[in-house]
């Protein structure tokens, strides 16, 4: 399932895809599988809190975090966060982590929620990423776009699978993202480590299916649209003086 954004609501679109796939999981009867998820677009106009809207009228960020709005849409709390200790910190404990992680990748056999993942420029043209990531090139892609100090630009997107190759011991995350032309991501546990992220799943006696009478839309491929997107798309582009915005439409807003 593909899913594009326009703006600043990965966090809706990684909560979206992970409920369609966790649900989708467990159904057994072949003729009850369709592609209905959530429609962010009718979300955000019809049940969206009013202070969230505003928020994204404004800036173009919705105001939740992943797993809130998870809980916002299936009312389940039963989510098992993981958490990796960066190796060059505490080798023994990045290890153990990493494996206790498997153990329940093995286990559930499903995808996981990825929120609160730090990003730096390269991540965003790149496929394959590993080793740990230098603190200045978080600290140096978030002030391009405007963040105050220790405010990082991140991510959330859903984690398709974890691979321990045993020839090397390294262990490798495909992440599904949500930008068009950069769906997916492969990372090491060095590199998520370092992204400070937290990988959440979905325990097996949790219910998963949309608790209230939302809109749904039945495709492969969604792509969010609504009025604010449409009339007013931002392009950014790098320069050595900082970063230079421009605007369709002569309408201008916020990085």
């Amino acid at each position: 399932m593909i899913r594009k954004q326009k703006s600043g609501i990965c966090v809706l679109h990684a909560s979206v895809v992970l409920q369609h796939y966790v649900q989708s999981l467990r159904i057994s009867n072949e003729e009850d599988h369709t592609h209905e998820m959530l429609d962010i677009s009718k979300f955000i106009r019809d049940d969206l809190p009013s202070e969230k809207k505003t928020k994204y009228i404004k800036t173009g960020a919705c105001g939740l975090g992943s797993e809130e709005f998870f809980l916002l849409i299936t009312e389940t709390k039963k989510l098992k966060k993981h958490h990796f200790t960066m190796k060059s910190f505490e080798e023994k404990i990045f290890h153990f982590e990493v494996e206790h992680f498997l153990e329940m990748y093995q286990y559930l056999k499903a995808p996981a929620l990825v929120s609160c993942f730090r990003t730096e420029k390269a991540f965003h043209s790149g496929t394959i990423f590993d080793g740990e990531v230098d603190e200045s090139k978080f600290d140096k892609y978030a002030k391009s776009h405007g963040k105050s100090e220790g405010i990082y630009c991140t991510q959330a997107m859903v984690m398709l699978g974890a691979h321990k190759d045993e020839n090397t011991g390294k262990v490798w995350f495909l992440l599904q993202n949500f930008w068009e032309n950069g769906y997916f991501r492969l990372v090491s546990a060095e590199y998520m480590a370092s992204c400070n992220a937290t990988v959440s799943f979905v325990l097996d006696d949790a219910d998963v299916s949309l608790k209230k009478n939302f809109n749904i839309v039945d495709a492969e491929y969604a792509e969010t649209t609504v009025q604010w997107e449409e009339c007013a798309r931002c392009c950014y582009e790098d320069a050595e003086d900082g970063p230079t915005w421009w605007c369709k439409n002569d309408v201008y807003l916020p990085s």
